[in-house]
């Protein structure tokens, strides 16, 4: 990570933003569209009393080409399970590297993975966003009943389960089964696709970590050079 300058476009709360510091970039720029997010970063920045110049932050769109122009290129661009959130996270990826990533530069992303069950995923998300609002938590306690009952079944402990999830995610299960069963948008795409992709478009990959759920497969690229 050193003498790397850092993009992390959707840094959420900053934390990686923050890893990226600690691990000696030389400079990191923070970009989400959320402002509670862009606050956090912020609040962050202000406890480690990291300097304005090192760290910078801003509230913007990576569907947004003008916006990311004004941030110059890197040689280290991180976004994080965020693209595919946009709404249109093809276009998405392709602003991020045509506008942010130097020749021989770095882009790390993860997406979500398509799996035979991602399209049905995306109808229970449609469903939960278009019923009445009192129909969501029925939706909601009616998975969280089924996967516990799943859990059960194989001799796994419910409880336990969300303990260590609590622990080890750092997000209440409860408060990630809202942000799952509810959270719009939500594009997939193959480990191939992604690939070839970034392939034609002049990446190289270097790491790949893939997964077989619904889950983020996770993608290290670096821009060949001319």
């Amino acid at each position: 990570m050193h003498d790397y300058d850092f993009l992390d476009l959707g840094s959420g709360s900053g934390l990686s933003s923050l890893v990226a510091l600690r691990l000696g970039a030389r400079r990191v720029v923070s970009v989400d569209i959320d402002p509670n997010s862009v606050e956090c970063t912020k609040a962050l920045r202000q406890k480690y009393e990291i300097p304005e110049d090192r760290w910078q932050i801003h509230h913007g769109s990576v569907l947004d080409r003008k916006f990311l122009e004004s941030l110059g290129r890197h040689n280290y661009v991180h976004s994080w399970g965020v693209l595919h959130h946009t709404g249109d996270m093809w276009q998405a990826v392709t602003n991020v590297i045509e506008l942010n990533t130097v020749e021989n530069g770095l882009f790390q992303t993860a997406l979500y993975n398509k799996h035979r069950t991602s399209r049905t995923w995306l109808k229970i998300k449609r469903m939960c966003n278009r019923s009445p609002r009192f129909w969501f938590p029925v939706l909601k306690w009616l998975y969280i009943s089924l996967l516990f009952l799943k859990m059960t079944l194989t001799l796994k402990s419910p409880i336990r389960y969300v303990r260590e999830y609590d622990s080890h995610r750092g997000m209440n299960f409860f408060r990630d089964i809202d942000d799952w069963c509810g959270g719009l948008p939500y594009e997939f795409s193959s480990p191939a696709e992604t690939v070839n992709f970034l392939s034609d478009r002049g990446f190289s990959l270097l790491r790949i970590k893939t997964v077989d759920s619904v889950g983020c497969n996770e993608f290290l690229f670096r821009r060949c050079g001319s």
